[in-house]
C-alpha cells in the first residue's frame, strides 16, 4: 500500500466542487441501482481517461493505466498503475488512491474480496464505448478466476450518457477552455508568416496554452498551397514545411482546463483565398449556420443531415463528422455524418437535449480529398437552442 500523506489545499490545485462530484456520484449510483449492480470497475488510460476522471477528478499519465473501484455504497478507490504517480493521484483525486500493484487484476479481486463482494454483480466501464471497446483481457481473466461467483456487465454507454449532460460548473470550465483556445489561435495567426514552419505554428499554440494555464488536448495543424493543394485535413504531426504566400493553414485546436476542452477550427490563408477555397469556406459557413439553427431540444441526426445538404453537392465531400459530442475529448458514439459515411464515424441514433456539448464542424473538402477547410467550434444546447462558446468570428482568417 502506498503511504498517503496529509495534503494542503494549495497542493491539490483547482478542481470541481465537492457538490459537483456528489452530483456525479449520485447519478452513477442511481444507474447502478436500476441495473442491480454492486460495484463498477472503470478503466482509464492517459489517452482516454474521461470516465474515471469524471468520477475522481484525476486521470493517468504516460503508459500506466488506472482502475476505479466504485461501489454502490461506501468509498470509491482509485488504483494507479505507476507507483510514482500515486502521490499525484492522492493530491488530485477526490477519492482515495493507491498503487494497483504489479498485476492490477489480482489487486482488484483482492479489494473486492475485502469488501465482501465475491459474488457481486460488477459493471465494467471501458475507456469508451465506440472505438476502444473491452477491458484488458488479463484483468478480466484474473477477476473471473478469483471471483467465480461474480457476474459482469458492460455499462460504459450508461456512464457516458450521464456525462453527456453538462452541469453549470462544467459549462463554466468549458467557457474558460474556449478562451484558452482563442488565445492559442491568436498566437498561431501571429506566427502565420511566410518563412515560418508548421513547427513554428505549433510552438505558438503550445506557448499560448501554457501561458493561459491550460493543457493542449488537440493541436492538429498543417499547411498547403491553395493553387496546388495536397491536404484536406490538418496533419496529426507538424512538419518543417515553410509557409508561403498563397498557402492555407488548417487546424483543430482544443486547450484543456481540468480535463475539459472545446474545439476551435478556423482556416488561415496567407493572402486572399482563391476561388476554390472561397467556395469551400462559404459552404462551411452555410452548413455550420444551418446545423446550429436546428440543434435544439428534440432534433435528431436526420435533422442534422438535412441541414447539411450542401455537403452532398457534386464534387464535395467531408472527411470528418458534421456534429459530434465533445468535452473531455471526443464523446464517442455521438458522431453524425452524411448518409453513406457512417462506416468512417460509427454513430447511434441521437435525440438532442439541453445541456449537451456538441462540436459543429462541417469541414467540406473536394471529392478527391486534395483540398478542404476546417471550420467550426463547440456549442452548448440551451433551452433556446445551440450557442457557441467561442467569440471568434465564423470566417476565414486572412493574413
Amino acid at each position: 500500500m502506498h503511504q498517503a500523506h496529509t495534503i494542503s489545499e494549495s497542493e491539490r490545485g483547482e478542481r470541481f466542487s465537492d457538490t459537483e462530484f456528489a452530483r456525479r456520484h449520485a447519478a452513477v449510483r442511481a444507474m447502478m441501482a436500476e441495473r442491480g449492480l454492486d460495484v463498477l470497475i472503470a478503466h482509464a488510460t492517459s489517452a482516454m481517461p474521461a470516465n474515471v476522471r469524471y468520477l475522481t477528478g484525476w486521470g493517468p499519465y504516460g503508459n500506466g493505466p488506472a482502475f476505479l473501484l466504485f461501489p454502490a455504497s461506501g468509498n470509491p478507490l482509485l488504483l494507479v498503475g505507476i507507483f510514482s504517480h500515486v502521490a499525484s493521484a492522492q493530491r488530485g483525486a477526490v477519492v482515495a488512491a493507491d498503487f494497483a500493484g504489479p498485476n492490477a487484476g489480482v489487486t482488484l479481486a483482492e479489494r473486492l474480496q475485502d469488501l465482501g463482494l465475491r459474488r457481486a454483480r460488477i459493471g465494467l466501464v471501458e475507456v469508451d464505448s465506440a472505438r476502444n471497446r473491452g477491458m484488458p483481457s488479463v484483468i478480466l481473466d484474473e477477476l473471473r478466476q478469483r471471483l467465480p461467483g461474480a457476474s459482469f456487465e458492460f455499462v460504459t454507454q450508461a456512464v457516458e450518457m450521464i456525462r453527456r449532460f453538462k452541469s453549470d460548473e462544467e459549462i463554466v470550465i468549458l467557457e474558460r477552455a474556449a478562451g484558452m483556445a482563442e488565445q492559442a489561435l491568436d498566437a498561431m495567426v501571429g506566427a502565420a508568416r511566410p518563412g515560418n514552419t508548421e513547427w513554428d505554428l505549433a510552438a505558438a499554440v503550445y506557448g499560448a496554452a501554457a501561458r493561459a494555464g491550460g493543457t493542449v488536448e488537440v493541436a492538429l495543424l498543417g499547411s498547403t498551397s491553395m493553387e496546388n493543394p495536397s491536404m484536406a485535413t490538418p496533419r496529426t504531426q507538424p512538419t518543417m514545411r515553410r509557409l508561403e504566400r498563397g498557402d492555407v493553414i488548417l487546424s483543430e485546436l482544443s486547450m484543456g482546463c481540468l480535463g475539459y476542452s472545446t474545439q476551435l477550427l478556423r482556416p488561415i490563408t496567407i493572402g486572399p483565398p482563391n476561388d476554390l477555397y472561397r467556395r469551400l469556406i462559404d459552404i462551411a459557413i452555410d452548413v455550420y449556420r444551418s446545423v446550429q439553427a436546428i440543434l435544439k431540444l428534440g432534433a435528431t441526426e436526420k435533422d442534422v443531415q438535412m441541414a447539411a445538404k450542401a455537403l452532398a453537392q457534386p464534387g464535395i465531400a467531408s472527411e470528418a463528422p458534421i456534429v459530434h459530442g465533445w468535452s473531455q475529448w471526443s464523446e464517442f458514439g455521438f458522431h453524425i455524418t452524411m448518409p453513406g459515411d457512417e462506416a468512417h464515424w460509427p454513430s447511434r441514433p441521437v435525440r438532442f437535449d439541453t445541456g449537451m456539448s456538441m462540436s459543429i464542424e462541417p469541414n467540406p473538402c473536394t471529392s478527391d480529398f486534395r483540398a478542404g477547410v476546417f471550420m467550426g467550434d463547440l456549442n452548448i444546447i440551451a433551452p433556446t437552442g445551440a450557442r457557441s462558446l467561442h467569440r471568434w468570428p465564423l470566417e476565414a482568417i486572412v493574413v
